[in-house]
């Protein structure tokens, strides 16, 4: 992966279409799909996925994520959506308490 992520696949900076509190030391473009598996879904203050979906200032994150696989037959563009997050976050087994208080 170094390899392969190195030269002119190195982003000057963050896109816009990012929307994160994070600031890695480099950025990427999507180039590879991966399965991941976690624990479950968590209302988190820092990542910022389904922002306002589930809680009005708070994203979802997944406590202890691993690397399942790569998915060679799908492309970045085709992944879970902001709305399929939530709705697996609604949808899990363990559900959570979500309070709009910050």
């Amino acid at each position: 992966m170094k390899e392969f992520f190195s030269g002119e696949k190195i982003l000057s900076k963050k896109p816009l279409y990012y929307q994160t509190a994070e600031v890695p030391d480099i950025w990427f473009s999507p180039e590879f799909v991966w399965e991941i598996r976690g624990a479950d879904f968590t209302i988190s203050p820092v990542h910022q996925a389904a922002i306002g979906l589930v809680h009005p200032s708070r994203g979802i994150s997944i406590r202890f994520p691993r690397f399942i696989r790569s998915v060679s037959d799908r492309r970045p563009e085709e992944c879970s959506t902001a709305a399929d997050i939530a709705d697996m976050f609604h949808s899990q087994t363990r559900k959570m308490q979500v309070s709009t208080e910050d």
